[in-house]
Protein backbone atom coordinates (compact mmCIF):
# COMPACT_ATOMS: atom_id res chain seq x y z
CA UNK A 1 0.00 0.00 0.00
CA UNK A 2 0.84 3.16 -1.02
CA UNK A 3 1.93 5.99 1.40
CA UNK A 4 1.27 9.39 1.44
CA UNK A 5 2.91 12.56 3.45
CA UNK A 6 0.35 15.54 2.83
CA UNK A 7 2.40 19.48 3.05
CA UNK A 8 0.40 22.33 3.13
CA UNK A 9 2.22 25.66 2.04
CA UNK A 10 0.69 28.66 3.49
CA UNK A 11 2.16 31.82 2.68
CA UNK A 12 0.11 34.38 4.49
CA UNK A 13 1.26 35.52 7.41
CA UNK A 14 0.18 33.06 10.26
CA UNK A 15 1.10 33.09 13.97
CA UNK A 16 3.81 30.63 14.77
CA UNK A 17 1.88 27.09 15.61
CA UNK A 18 4.39 25.56 18.32
CA UNK A 19 5.20 21.51 18.77
CA UNK A 20 7.19 19.34 20.34
CA UNK A 21 8.63 17.85 17.04
CA UNK A 22 11.24 21.25 16.04
CA UNK A 23 14.58 20.15 15.03
CA UNK A 24 15.94 22.82 13.51
CA UNK A 25 14.88 26.16 11.28
CA UNK A 26 16.58 29.25 9.69
CA UNK A 27 15.12 32.18 10.85
CA UNK A 28 13.09 33.78 7.98
CA UNK A 29 13.83 36.84 6.30
CA UNK A 30 10.24 36.99 4.60
CA UNK A 31 6.77 36.12 6.50
CA UNK A 32 5.98 32.47 4.78
CA UNK A 33 4.95 29.62 6.55
CA UNK A 34 5.12 26.12 5.77
CA UNK A 35 2.84 24.02 7.34
CA UNK A 36 2.95 19.84 7.34
CA UNK A 37 1.22 16.85 8.07
CA UNK A 38 1.70 13.20 7.64
CA UNK A 39 -0.91 10.98 6.97
CA UNK A 40 -1.58 7.92 5.15
CA UNK A 41 -3.94 7.76 1.96
CA UNK A 42 -6.27 4.88 3.83
CA UNK A 43 -6.39 7.00 6.82
CA UNK A 44 -4.43 3.99 8.78
CA UNK A 45 -1.25 5.24 10.32
CA UNK A 46 0.78 2.74 7.99
CA UNK A 47 3.70 5.26 7.88
CA UNK A 48 6.63 4.60 10.47
CA UNK A 49 7.32 7.21 12.94
CA UNK A 50 8.85 9.46 13.64
CA UNK A 51 9.39 10.90 9.88
CA UNK A 52 12.40 13.85 8.89
CA UNK A 53 12.10 16.18 6.64
CA UNK A 54 15.03 18.15 5.32
CA UNK A 55 14.20 20.90 3.64
CA UNK A 56 17.02 22.04 1.23
CA UNK A 57 17.31 25.80 -0.92
CA UNK A 58 19.60 25.39 -3.24
CA UNK A 59 22.68 23.13 -1.88
CA UNK A 60 21.91 25.10 1.62
CA UNK A 61 20.02 23.00 4.18
CA UNK A 62 17.19 25.64 5.47
CA UNK A 63 15.40 23.23 7.97
CA UNK A 64 15.15 19.87 9.64
CA UNK A 65 12.21 19.07 11.42
CA UNK A 66 10.48 15.84 12.96
CA UNK A 67 7.04 14.80 12.94
CA UNK A 68 6.36 12.31 15.33
CA UNK A 69 3.13 10.86 14.71
CA UNK A 70 0.31 11.00 12.01
CA UNK A 71 -1.83 13.55 14.13
CA UNK A 72 1.06 15.89 14.18
CA UNK A 73 1.08 19.31 12.61
CA UNK A 74 4.16 21.52 11.84
CA UNK A 75 4.93 24.75 11.01
CA UNK A 76 7.91 25.64 9.29
CA UNK A 77 9.09 29.39 9.13
CA UNK A 78 10.54 29.64 5.45
CA UNK A 79 11.75 32.86 3.46
CA UNK A 80 10.49 32.66 -0.05
CA UNK A 81 12.44 30.96 -2.56
CA UNK A 82 12.34 27.30 -4.16
CA UNK A 83 12.35 24.52 -2.43
CA UNK A 84 13.13 20.77 -2.10
CA UNK A 85 11.65 18.72 0.77
CA UNK A 86 12.90 14.98 1.40
CA UNK A 87 11.55 12.81 4.02
CA UNK A 88 12.58 9.54 5.57
CA UNK A 89 10.30 7.70 7.94
CA UNK A 90 11.18 5.43 10.84
CA UNK A 91 14.46 7.96 11.65
CA UNK A 92 14.94 6.73 15.56
CA UNK A 93 17.41 3.84 13.94
CA UNK A 94 19.85 6.69 12.14
CA UNK A 95 22.34 9.22 13.45
CA UNK A 96 20.77 12.45 11.74
CA UNK A 97 22.99 15.05 10.39
CA UNK A 98 23.53 19.13 11.74
CA UNK A 99 21.57 21.13 9.96
CA UNK A 100 24.66 22.95 9.22
CA UNK A 101 26.65 20.23 7.70
CA UNK A 102 23.77 18.43 6.13
CA UNK A 103 23.90 18.43 2.22
CA UNK A 104 21.44 15.88 0.05
CA UNK A 105 24.22 12.79 -0.25
CA UNK A 106 25.01 12.87 3.58
CA UNK A 107 24.48 9.72 4.63
CA UNK A 108 22.15 8.28 7.68
CA UNK A 109 24.24 6.21 9.88
CA UNK A 110 22.47 3.37 11.77
CA UNK A 111 22.71 4.20 15.65
CA UNK A 112 25.76 1.81 17.69
CA UNK A 113 23.06 -0.48 19.08
CA UNK A 114 20.79 -1.27 15.84
CA UNK A 115 21.80 -4.05 13.58
CA UNK A 116 19.06 -3.45 11.05
CA UNK A 117 17.20 -0.62 9.34
CA UNK A 118 13.42 0.08 10.57
CA UNK A 119 10.76 0.23 8.09
CA UNK A 120 12.71 2.84 5.92
CA UNK A 121 10.23 4.85 3.32
CA UNK A 122 11.70 8.08 1.45
CA UNK A 123 9.61 10.84 -0.26
CA UNK A 124 10.93 13.69 -2.52
CA UNK A 125 9.17 16.69 -3.62
CA UNK A 126 10.20 20.43 -5.20
CA UNK A 127 8.06 23.61 -4.26
CA UNK A 128 8.21 27.09 -4.48
CA UNK A 129 7.50 29.54 -1.87
CA UNK A 130 6.06 33.37 -2.91
CA UNK A 131 4.59 35.77 -0.08
CA UNK A 132 0.87 35.91 -0.24
CA UNK A 133 0.31 32.48 -2.28
CA UNK A 134 -1.37 29.52 -0.46
CA UNK A 135 0.25 25.88 -1.78
CA UNK A 136 -0.40 22.01 -1.32
CA UNK A 137 1.84 19.51 -1.57
CA UNK A 138 1.47 15.80 -1.41
CA UNK A 139 4.98 13.27 -1.03
CA UNK A 140 3.78 9.58 -1.50
CA UNK A 141 6.13 8.11 0.63
CA UNK A 142 8.25 4.89 -0.80
CA UNK A 143 9.40 2.00 0.72
CA UNK A 144 13.54 1.26 0.93
CA UNK A 145 13.52 -2.09 2.67
CA UNK A 146 12.64 -5.66 2.09
CA UNK A 147 11.67 -7.79 5.72
CA UNK A 148 13.35 -10.78 6.11
CA UNK A 149 10.75 -12.97 7.48
CA UNK A 150 11.87 -16.51 7.32
CA UNK A 151 15.21 -18.66 6.95
CA UNK A 152 14.35 -22.33 7.57
CA UNK A 153 16.45 -25.24 6.09
CA UNK A 154 14.74 -28.55 5.79
CA UNK A 155 16.04 -32.35 5.98
CA UNK A 156 19.38 -31.37 8.09
CA UNK A 157 21.10 -34.98 9.01
CA UNK A 158 20.66 -35.51 12.74
CA UNK A 159 24.38 -35.13 13.17
CA UNK A 160 24.38 -31.24 12.97
CA UNK A 161 25.41 -29.57 15.49
CA UNK A 162 24.84 -25.46 14.05
CA UNK A 163 23.49 -24.58 10.78
CA UNK A 164 24.40 -20.72 9.95
CA UNK A 165 23.19 -17.96 6.95
CA UNK A 166 24.59 -15.77 5.60
CA UNK A 167 22.80 -13.61 2.86
CA UNK A 168 24.24 -10.55 0.82
CA UNK A 169 24.44 -8.06 -0.44
CA UNK A 170 23.06 -4.91 1.15
CA UNK A 171 23.65 -1.33 1.74
CA UNK A 172 25.01 -0.28 4.71
CA UNK A 173 23.56 3.51 4.57
CA UNK A 174 20.85 5.39 2.48
CA UNK A 175 21.29 9.13 2.04
CA UNK A 176 18.66 11.99 2.48
CA UNK A 177 18.17 12.19 -0.99
CA UNK A 178 17.18 8.65 -1.28
CA UNK A 179 20.37 7.13 -2.83
CA UNK A 180 22.37 4.30 -1.43
CA UNK A 181 25.84 4.37 -0.62
CA UNK A 182 28.39 1.93 -1.70
CA UNK A 183 28.88 0.43 1.69
CA UNK A 184 27.78 -3.28 1.65
CA UNK A 185 27.08 -5.61 4.15
CA UNK A 186 25.95 -9.09 4.75
CA UNK A 187 23.38 -10.16 6.99
CA UNK A 188 24.58 -13.28 9.11
CA UNK A 189 22.25 -15.51 11.24
CA UNK A 190 22.12 -18.52 13.16
CA UNK A 191 19.13 -20.91 12.70
CA UNK A 192 17.63 -22.95 15.90
CA UNK A 193 16.87 -26.44 15.95
CA UNK A 194 13.03 -27.61 15.60
CA UNK A 195 11.32 -30.56 17.37
CA UNK A 196 11.20 -32.61 14.63
CA UNK A 197 15.13 -32.71 14.69
CA UNK A 198 15.54 -32.38 10.58
CA UNK A 199 14.16 -28.37 10.58
CA UNK A 200 16.54 -25.38 11.74
CA UNK A 201 14.59 -22.29 11.68
CA UNK A 202 15.11 -18.28 12.64
CA UNK A 203 12.55 -15.53 11.89
CA UNK A 204 14.60 -12.74 11.68
CA UNK A 205 11.68 -10.21 11.02
CA UNK A 206 14.97 -7.63 9.83
CA UNK A 207 14.63 -4.80 7.41
CA UNK A 208 17.21 -4.57 5.22
CA UNK A 209 18.13 -2.14 1.97
CA UNK A 210 19.07 -4.29 -1.55
CA UNK A 211 22.03 -3.70 -2.76
CA UNK A 212 20.29 -2.24 -6.01
CA UNK A 213 21.10 -4.25 -9.15
CA UNK A 214 23.53 -6.96 -7.65
CA UNK A 215 22.91 -10.44 -7.32
CA UNK A 216 21.76 -12.19 -4.19
CA UNK A 217 23.95 -14.49 -2.69
CA UNK A 218 23.50 -17.06 0.27
CA UNK A 219 25.35 -19.23 2.39
CA UNK A 220 24.37 -22.31 4.52
CA UNK A 221 27.37 -23.37 6.34
CA UNK A 222 26.39 -26.87 8.47
CA UNK A 223 28.86 -27.62 11.19
CA UNK A 224 28.81 -32.01 12.47
CA UNK A 225 29.05 -33.21 16.03
CA UNK A 226 32.77 -34.80 14.66
CA UNK A 227 34.40 -31.42 13.94
CA UNK A 228 33.65 -31.36 9.96
CA UNK A 229 32.02 -28.54 8.22
CA UNK A 230 30.12 -28.24 5.15
CA UNK A 231 29.23 -24.99 2.98
CA UNK A 232 26.70 -24.44 0.48
CA UNK A 233 26.74 -21.41 -1.66
CA UNK A 234 24.16 -19.59 -4.05
CA UNK A 235 23.89 -16.93 -6.19
CA UNK A 236 21.11 -15.71 -8.36
CA UNK A 237 21.72 -13.13 -11.26
CA UNK A 238 18.23 -11.52 -10.03
CA UNK A 239 18.66 -9.24 -6.86
CA UNK A 240 16.78 -8.44 -4.11
CA UNK A 241 13.66 -6.18 -4.68
CA UNK A 242 12.35 -3.21 -2.41
CA UNK A 243 8.95 -2.88 -0.80
CA UNK A 244 8.86 -7.29 -0.70
CA UNK A 245 8.60 -10.20 2.53
CA UNK A 246 11.37 -12.85 1.80
CA UNK A 247 11.33 -15.88 2.73
CA UNK A 248 14.23 -18.61 2.50
CA UNK A 249 13.53 -22.27 2.12
CA UNK A 250 16.51 -24.19 2.04
CA UNK A 251 16.07 -28.07 1.39
CA UNK A 252 18.81 -30.48 2.10
CA UNK A 253 18.99 -33.59 -0.13
CA UNK A 254 20.82 -36.32 1.81
CA UNK A 255 20.81 -38.69 -1.22
CA UNK A 256 23.08 -35.88 -3.18
CA UNK A 257 24.57 -34.49 -0.41
CA UNK A 258 23.54 -31.04 -1.89
CA UNK A 259 21.50 -28.30 -1.38
CA UNK A 260 18.23 -26.98 -3.13
CA UNK A 261 17.19 -23.22 -2.17
CA UNK A 262 14.02 -21.42 -2.98
CA UNK A 263 13.32 -17.60 -2.56
CA UNK A 264 9.87 -16.61 -2.05
CA UNK A 265 9.30 -12.79 -2.15
CA UNK A 266 5.81 -11.42 -1.45
CA UNK A 267 5.19 -7.25 -2.28
CA UNK A 268 3.44 -5.77 0.28
CA UNK A 269 1.05 -4.47 -2.03
CA UNK A 270 0.67 -7.20 -4.64
CA UNK A 271 2.03 -10.78 -4.88
CA UNK A 272 5.77 -11.58 -6.26
CA UNK A 273 7.45 -15.24 -6.37
CA UNK A 274 10.92 -15.50 -7.18
CA UNK A 275 12.36 -19.01 -6.88
CA UNK A 276 15.32 -20.68 -6.90
CA UNK A 277 17.02 -23.97 -7.20
CA UNK A 278 20.17 -25.68 -7.44
CA UNK A 279 21.82 -29.14 -6.83
CA UNK A 280 24.56 -31.71 -7.63
CA UNK A 281 23.76 -34.20 -9.69
CA UNK A 282 25.61 -37.75 -10.60
CA UNK A 283 27.64 -37.30 -13.68
CA UNK A 284 27.20 -38.66 -17.20
CA UNK A 285 29.10 -41.94 -17.46
CA UNK A 286 29.93 -41.98 -20.64
CA UNK A 287 31.82 -38.44 -20.43
CA UNK A 288 33.49 -38.85 -16.77
CA UNK A 289 33.46 -35.54 -15.10
CA UNK A 290 33.91 -34.01 -18.67
CA UNK A 291 30.23 -32.55 -17.91
CA UNK A 292 27.92 -31.76 -15.17
CA UNK A 293 24.51 -30.60 -15.02
CA UNK A 294 23.89 -28.25 -12.36
CA UNK A 295 21.81 -24.42 -11.98
CA UNK A 296 24.49 -23.90 -9.07
CA UNK A 297 27.90 -21.78 -10.31
CA UNK A 298 30.16 -22.95 -7.40
CA UNK A 299 32.60 -20.37 -6.22
CA UNK A 300 36.17 -21.19 -4.83
CA UNK A 301 36.57 -22.56 -1.30
CA UNK A 302 33.55 -24.84 -1.82
CA UNK A 303 33.85 -28.30 -2.13
CA UNK A 304 32.52 -30.04 -4.92
CA UNK A 305 32.39 -34.46 -4.29
CA UNK A 306 34.68 -34.05 -1.52
CA UNK A 307 37.02 -31.85 -3.35
CA UNK A 308 38.17 -28.24 -2.73
CA UNK A 309 37.47 -25.82 -5.03
CA UNK A 310 40.38 -23.55 -6.19
CA UNK A 311 40.11 -22.04 -9.38
CA UNK A 312 36.78 -21.16 -11.55
CA UNK A 313 36.89 -19.59 -14.90
CA UNK A 314 34.82 -16.21 -15.92
CA UNK A 315 32.03 -17.96 -17.49
CA UNK A 316 32.18 -19.90 -14.15
CA UNK A 317 31.37 -23.26 -16.75
CA UNK A 318 34.47 -24.99 -15.50
CA UNK A 319 35.91 -25.26 -12.17
CA UNK A 320 39.04 -26.78 -11.11
CA UNK A 321 39.20 -29.26 -7.98
CA UNK A 322 42.24 -30.51 -5.52
CA UNK A 323 41.78 -34.20 -4.51
CA UNK A 324 41.76 -34.79 -0.95
CA UNK A 325 44.32 -37.51 -1.43
CA UNK A 326 47.98 -37.82 -1.87
CA UNK A 327 50.85 -40.53 -2.61
CA UNK A 328 54.39 -40.52 -2.78
CA UNK A 329 56.93 -43.12 -4.69
CA UNK A 330 55.20 -42.25 -7.93
CA UNK A 331 58.35 -41.01 -9.66
CA UNK A 332 62.21 -41.25 -10.06
CA UNK A 333 64.57 -38.79 -9.92
CA UNK A 334 67.43 -41.06 -11.81
CA UNK A 335 64.25 -41.95 -14.33
CA UNK A 336 63.54 -40.56 -17.67
CA UNK A 337 60.59 -38.42 -18.74
CA UNK A 338 58.99 -40.95 -20.80
CA UNK A 339 58.98 -43.41 -17.85
CA UNK A 340 57.48 -40.60 -15.25
CA UNK A 341 54.66 -39.96 -17.68
CA UNK A 342 53.81 -43.38 -17.50
CA UNK A 343 54.52 -43.56 -13.44
CA UNK A 344 52.27 -40.37 -13.72
CA UNK A 345 49.32 -41.93 -16.01
CA UNK A 346 49.52 -45.47 -13.93
CA UNK A 347 49.22 -43.83 -10.14
CA UNK A 348 46.72 -41.23 -11.26
CA UNK A 349 44.07 -43.93 -12.31
CA UNK A 350 44.37 -45.48 -8.66
CA UNK A 351 42.41 -41.96 -7.34
CA UNK A 352 38.99 -42.69 -7.14
CA UNK A 353 36.16 -39.97 -6.31
CA UNK A 354 32.43 -40.79 -7.69
CA UNK A 355 31.77 -38.69 -10.48
CA UNK A 356 35.56 -37.25 -10.62
CA UNK A 357 37.61 -39.77 -13.14
CA UNK A 358 39.87 -37.11 -15.00
CA UNK A 359 42.45 -36.63 -12.86
CA UNK A 360 45.80 -34.90 -13.92
CA UNK A 361 49.50 -33.38 -12.66
CA UNK A 362 48.41 -29.90 -11.86
CA UNK A 363 50.53 -27.49 -13.73
CA UNK A 364 52.95 -25.08 -12.72
CA UNK A 365 50.49 -21.89 -13.11
CA UNK A 366 47.94 -24.14 -10.90
CA UNK A 367 50.36 -24.63 -8.47
CA UNK A 368 50.94 -20.80 -7.90
CA UNK A 369 47.66 -20.34 -7.57
CA UNK A 370 47.39 -22.79 -4.74
CA UNK A 371 50.58 -21.63 -3.22
CA UNK A 372 49.06 -17.92 -2.99
CA UNK A 373 46.18 -19.05 -1.15
CA UNK A 374 47.84 -21.95 1.08
CA UNK A 375 46.84 -21.26 4.43
CA UNK A 376 42.83 -20.69 3.42
CA UNK A 377 42.80 -23.86 1.77
CA UNK A 378 44.61 -25.66 4.10
CA UNK A 379 41.89 -23.83 6.98
CA UNK A 380 39.83 -25.33 4.76
CA UNK A 381 40.99 -28.85 4.33
CA UNK A 382 41.52 -29.12 8.07
CA UNK A 383 37.59 -28.20 9.27
CA UNK A 384 36.23 -30.38 6.79
CA UNK A 385 38.75 -33.70 7.91
CA UNK A 386 40.73 -33.87 4.55
CA UNK A 387 44.58 -33.94 4.19
CA UNK A 388 46.38 -30.62 4.42
CA UNK A 389 49.12 -29.88 2.24
CA UNK A 390 52.24 -30.89 3.79
CA UNK A 391 55.26 -29.03 3.50
CA UNK A 392 56.70 -31.67 1.16
CA UNK A 393 57.55 -31.87 -2.10
CA UNK A 394 54.62 -31.83 -4.53
CA UNK A 395 54.80 -33.30 -8.42
CA UNK A 396 53.89 -30.51 -11.48
CA UNK A 397 54.31 -30.39 -14.77
CA UNK A 398 55.24 -27.42 -17.27
CA UNK A 399 56.13 -26.87 -21.02
CA UNK A 400 59.61 -28.31 -19.67
CA UNK A 401 58.50 -31.38 -18.36
CA UNK A 402 57.55 -32.69 -14.46
CA UNK A 403 59.39 -30.94 -11.97
CA UNK A 404 58.67 -30.64 -8.02
CA UNK A 405 58.16 -27.84 -5.94
CA UNK A 406 57.28 -26.99 -1.88
CA UNK A 407 53.31 -25.29 -1.84
CA UNK A 408 53.82 -24.20 1.64
CA UNK A 409 56.96 -22.28 0.51
CA UNK A 410 56.65 -18.77 1.56
CA UNK A 411 58.03 -17.56 -2.27
CA UNK A 412 57.01 -19.89 -5.13
CA UNK A 413 60.30 -21.93 -6.95
CA UNK A 414 60.24 -25.51 -8.58
CA UNK A 415 62.83 -27.66 -9.14
CA UNK A 416 63.87 -29.96 -11.73
CA UNK A 417 62.33 -33.64 -11.55
CA UNK A 418 60.80 -35.30 -8.57
CA UNK A 419 62.12 -37.98 -6.48
CA UNK A 420 60.39 -40.84 -5.17
CA UNK A 421 59.33 -38.77 -1.74
CA UNK A 422 57.47 -36.33 -3.93
CA UNK A 423 54.19 -36.11 -3.75
CA UNK A 424 50.98 -36.11 -5.99
CA UNK A 425 47.88 -34.66 -5.24
CA UNK A 426 46.24 -34.49 -8.56
CA UNK A 427 43.80 -32.30 -9.82
CA UNK A 428 40.80 -32.56 -12.03
CA UNK A 429 38.55 -29.89 -14.04
CA UNK A 430 34.74 -30.25 -13.94
CA UNK A 431 32.77 -28.57 -16.71
CA UNK A 432 28.64 -27.43 -16.12
CA UNK A 433 26.65 -27.35 -18.65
Amino acid sequence: MKKKTTVLLLTALIAFFSCDSYIYEDEPEKETILAVTTRAADGNANVSYPVALFIFSGDKCSAIHKINSASDNVQISLQAGDYEVYAISDINNYELPEKESAIRMSPLRLKAEKISHGDLMTAHSTVKMEVGEERSLTLNMERKVLKLNEIKAQNIPAAAKSVNVSVSPFSSMICIEGSHTDDKTTFNVGLKKQVDGATWLVSPDAFLLPAINQAVEIAITIAYEDGTTKKYSYKSAEPFKENAHVNILAKYETLKTSLAINIKGKEWDEDQNIEYSFMEKESNPSQGNEHETSSEALAVGDFYKGCYVFAVDADKKKVTVLCSDEKANVMDYYKNESDNEQAAKTALQSFSVSGISKWRVMTEDEAKCINRNITKINEALQATGKTVISDEEYIIVNRSGYRRCKLTAKKFKQDAYPRLETILRPVADVYFN
